[in-house]
């Protein structure tokens, strides 16, 4: 029960965004922390710019953030606006996103409840570009034409039940030439140094150094992208 001193609370809806950054602990591993952190604040730098009267940035998550929208299409909005403005930077790490819609309580500038706690998880449950959601985001993600794929109920971690999550479509989140295996770096025409033949394969690397540390270890890197 809330003391005398704890100040009062309300319970609002809202349909909360984690954005993260893919693979951010292997990019500071490679690259160091001056790269890492910049991309971590430029990051935090277009979730601002993207906020409005019915969007807010509620919170920083060091390789991420957690937006608050003030409805689900609200949310979308914010969507497209900070992934068109990735793109035409060409961001060099992929993100991947978390939605879910519900209630949560309002603390001091914070969010806290349930909801939230189901949006970073879910988020958790997203691939390299992926936008993964529950149920009433991914209706109004259909009603927008975007592609949904449910991928069934899953157990997320200190969750309760199993919840119903969505994929969703985006094309600008799609990374059409891949991820560097190492670094985890988007290989676009501008992170594109080397290639190297594993197997049957041609792999590409942003730089020497990913390629000399993939060539000491390759099972360290090969198939691990899903874990970053």
């Amino acid at each position: 029960m809330p003391t005398s001193s704890t100040p009062a609370s309300d319970s609002v809806e809202r349909c909360f965004v984690v954005i993260d950054l893919v693979g951010f602990t292997a990019l500071n591993d490679t690259h160091g922390d001056d790269l890492a952190a910049t991309l971590a604040i430029a990051l935090a730098g277009h979730a601002r710019a993207c906020t409005d009267p019915e969007v807010e940035l509620v919170k920083l998550l060091g390789d991420g953030a957690l937006i608050a929208a003030h409805d689900v299409p609200a949310a979308f909005v914010f969507l497209d606006r900070i992934l068109e403005r990735l793109a035409d930077e060409h961001f060099p790490l992929a993100v991947r996103v978390g939605m879910h819609h519900g209630t949560a309580v309002v603390f001091e500038a914070d969010y806290l409840g349930r909801s939230v706690n189901l949006a970073s998880r879910i988020s958790h449950e997203a691939r390299p570009g992926q936008v993964i959601a529950t149920r009433t985001v991914a209706e109004h993600a259909l009603g927008r034409g975007l592609d949904v794929d449910s991928l069934g109920a899953r157990q997320l971690r200190h969750i309760g039940e199993p919840v119903e999550i969505y994929s969703i479509g985006v094309d600008a989140l799609a990374s059409p030439s891949g991820l560097d295996p190492v670094c985890h770096m988007r290989l676009t025409d501008e992170h594109w140094a080397v290639t190297v033949r594993w197997h049957s394969a041609t792999i590409g690397f942003c730089s020497n150094e990913c390629a000399a540390r993939f060539a000491e270890n390759p099972d360290l890197f090969v198939g691990h992208l899903e874990d970053c």
